[in-house]
Order: structure tokens, then sequence, then C-alpha cells
């Protein structure tokens, strides 16, 4: 009986791969995006409260 179901797992890992390859993609990208959304828009703040010349070109880079 466990020879059958490490069969079905393993058909199923190979079946579907691709998918969990992308699905971990996108969930590396999102968590990396939300970790670094807040240390930009901090660094603009920083640059805009100290009338900083790059302050606009900064939040360019936020709106953008």
């Amino acid at each position: 009986m466990a020879r059958g179901a490490d069969r079905a797992l393993v058909a199923a890992a190979r079946h579907s791969g691709g998918r969990t390859a992308a699905v971990l993609g996108c969930t590396v990208t999102a968590a990396a995006a939300a970790l670094a959304e807040p240390a930009i828009l901090g660094h603009t703040l920083d640059q805009l409260l100290r009338q900083d010349p790059s302050g606009p070109a900064w939040t360019l880079v936020c709106a953008g």
C-alpha cells in the first residue's frame, strides 16, 4: 500500500512541479516587495525632510 501512495505522490510532484515553482517565485517576489516598500518610503521621507535635491527623484520612484 505504501508503494502505491509513494508513486502517486511522485507522479503528482512531477505533474505540478512547474506550477509549484511559479507559485514559489510569486510568493518570494511579493514578500520582497512588502519588505522593500516601507524602506523606500522612509528613505524618501528622509530626503524630503532634509530638503535634499534627490528628494523629488525618490518621490517619483515611490510613485512609479
